[in-house]
């Protein structure tokens, strides 16, 4: 994607183009989304529209060879969802009154800030790593390290699970910055930081889909919208800062500081990942309350 962007700006000569056609490229793609997506049923449930519900498990019921009359189905509130009310300011007092929804959130959010830096700040500074190459090499190196991550993320996922996976590679990614310190030319204007900027790209890549995943997880019905704003534009003060480190921060001081920097926020995103919980074998959760119930019994143990 960022290759394309550049590839825009720099053959029409003016950085706007890159903004339209990007801009109608994501129209594009994102109609479906509103035309054939199909929502959730349990968003219905939890804002106590039945009816919504019951259209939304109808259209679902569409889509595979089981023979419901969704019309004649009753659907029982058993759980009592529907006791409560649906707003944002109801959002926000279920923070204070089930404490475990502001600890968890807390601790995704340094997740969401920092894998957004490291992704984004990777994504627009390979003419930095890559100083005296070709602009589009550098981004194909990004596609690489990208489509391998692509090819790991659900199995490794699968595999570790979500919180063991994120520690694990949000660590790897630490060491490969610490490497990243040392000055080694290996010759053709490439260095040792350029091959592990490659891998580096891999990991973060790896968090970046599992901190999707895991906050959908994580998040209950009631709350998982407002956990993907909060998360998404802590992202987004990510993806700014992520350039700056990587292209800014080296120049003004010394070429280890940015990446002492990432190590230790990658450290610190492994930390708040050992105080998540491991939703892979675990039920979603529809309320608050039962977020409070899943937390019985955790341990702090990788």
């Amino acid at each position: 994607k960022q290759w394309y962007q550049r590839r825009v700006a720099i053959t029409a000569g003016d950085w706007n183009y890159m903004f339209l056609t990007t801009a109608i490229l994501a129209l594009v793609c994102n109609l479906h989304v509103y035309v054939f997506l199909i929502e959730s049923p349990r968003f219905h449930l939890v804002n106590n529209d039945m009816k919504a519900a019951k259209k939304s498990l109808k259209a679902l019921a569409a889509l595979t060879t089981a023979d419901l009359d969704v019309d004649e189905i009753e659907i029982v509130d058993t759980e009592k969802v529907n006791d409560r009310k649906q707003t944002f300011i109801q959002q926000l007092k279920d923070l204070w009154t089930y404490p475990v929804l502001l600890k968890e959130g807390l601790c995704l959010a340094p997740l969401w800030f920092c894998i957004n830096m490291f992704y984004y700040g990777f994504n627009f500074a390979w003419d930095m790593i890559l100083p005296s190459a070709s602009l589009y090499l550098g981004f194909v190196m990004g596609g690489v390290g990208e489509a391998i991550a692509c090819c790991l993320s659900m199995p490794v996922i699968q595999f570790l699970g979500r919180r063991r996976a994120m520690i694990v590679f949000q660590c790897l990614s630490a060491l490969v910055f610490l490497i990243a310190i040392a000055d080694v030319d290996l010759g053709n204007d490439w260095g040792l930081d350029s091959v592990l900027s490659l891998i580096g790209l891999t990991t973060v890549s790896i968090c970046f889909s599992t901190v999707y995943l895991w906050t959908s997880e994580i998040a209950p019905t009631s709350h998982r919208g407002f956990a993907f704003t909060f998360g998404s534009g802590l992202g987004k003060f990510g993806g700014f800062a992520g350039p700056y480190v990587f292209n800014n921060l080296g120049p003004a001081t010394t070429r280890a500081v940015p990446w002492i920097l990432l190590a230790v926020l990658s450290l610190l995103c492994a930390l708040a990942a050992v105080f998540l919980i491991e939703t892979g074998d675990k039920e979603l959760t529809h309320v608050p309350a039962e977020v409070q119930e899943r937390r019985k019994g955790f341990r702090y143990r990788i």
